[in-house]
């Protein structure tokens, strides 16, 4: 077969056009026509070799993400904790002590054995609590509760100590909603988080108090004590348009008293992640019905009830572990008292 020679065609076709009589406009028109038909010819041309070429490079990058995720699978398989799968007694640790609100922290100290009230004259005091007694002295004039959501002190009998690793003491931890911020031994490192935390709370608005005047709300006091106070603490805050909390503290060289008031919680709210159970609590009630809740800790005991918009909590530090120093009976009388 004779093979087709689409040069020389091409001669002949541009031969015989010198053979055509056309004038000027006709010569462009049938210019514009040529190339026209040209250039669409062109963009078929790419747009067939586009197609050509993209399909099968989209085809090859589905099957690479298909072997990928199986080889991922096949290599790394999912490590996420499946419903029923037991945290760690940290990651559970960490749940109950964190707060759960970005400008709340808490601080968590542990110490071997807490000061008694003639510690600094007992000359058999061994060396190694005599330093941990004397960092307890310092600690509390550098952590203002009111900057805190919670300040907890623990010692060697507490379950957080297993969890968290706990070897030497004083050991500090502070919480942001995130988990855990820091852990030291140092009290450097305390005042530090101090510091953060206050910068945090300036920016998230939270305005500290120092006195009864400076809080929102019209608040009942005491006035039944259950010993003579010789010193009185006044620490709170101010979350515009969130909540208000305050904190005073009655003391004497050997007992503790904090009544506690809050704006933003009520004896019906469920407790929080780091607050004992309900099942912890004796529900018991005030001498005019008013429903209240009572419960003996390791080191405290607490009656709390609602007035008004306000919670109230009563707040008693124990001398002995687990050993009441009050009856409920007595608690009520000095919840009676407020006026």
């Amino acid at each position: 077969m004779k093979q087709h020679n689409t040069e020389h065609e091409l001669d002949r076709t541009f031969q015989s056009f010198k053979n055509i009589g056309l004038n000027e406009e006709e010569k462009t028109d049938m210019y514009k026509k040529l190339m026209g038909n040209i250039n669409d010819s062109n963009q078929k041309k790419k747009k067939v070799r586009f197609f050509q070429s993209a399909i099968p490079l989209a085809m090859t990058a589905l099957l690479l993400m298909i072997g990928g995720l199986y080889v991922t699978q096949m290599f790394f398989p999912n490590e996420q904790v499946s419903p029923g799968t037991e945290l760690s007694d940290k990651e559970t640790a960490i749940n109950e002590l964190k707060p759960t609100d970005f400008y709340e922290f808490r601080l968590v100290a542990f110490f071997e054995e807490f000061p008694y009230s003639d510690w600094q004259g007992d000359e058999s005091l061994d060396p190694g609590l005599k330093k941990q007694f004397e960092i307890y002295e310092e600690l509390t004039t550098i952590v203002p509760i009111d900057r805190l959501e919670e300040f907890q002190l623990f010692m060697p009998d507490s379950k957080y100590v297993e969890a968290f690793g706990v070897k030497e003491f004083p050991t500090f931890i502070g919480f942001d909603h995130t988990g855990i911020f820091f852990t030291s031994n140092e009290l450097n490192d305390v005042e530090d988080f101090m510091e953060h935390v206050q910068q945090q709370q300036a920016m998230a608005g939270a305005i500290a108090i120092r006195t009864i005047e400076e809080f929102p709300y019209e608040i009942k006091q005491p006035t039944v004590m259950p010993f003579e106070p010789v010193w009185t603490d006044i620490d709170g805050r101010i979350v515009q348009h969130t909540s208000a909390f305050l904190n005073i503290s009655y003391s004497d060289q050997e007992n503790r008293m904090e009544i506690v008031i809050m704006s933003d919680r009520s004896i019906e709210d469920p407790p929080l992640e780091h607050e004992l159970p309900l099942e912890e609590y004796q529900q018991v009630q005030l001498s005019d019905g008013t429903k209240a809740l009572y419960t003996l800790d390791d080191r405290i005991q607490v009656l709390i009830w609602d007035d008004g918009e306000l919670n109230y909590r009563i707040i008693i530090y124990l001398e002995e572990k687990a050993v009441e120093k009050y009856t409920i009976t007595e608690l009520i009388e000095i919840a009676d008292s407020f006026e």
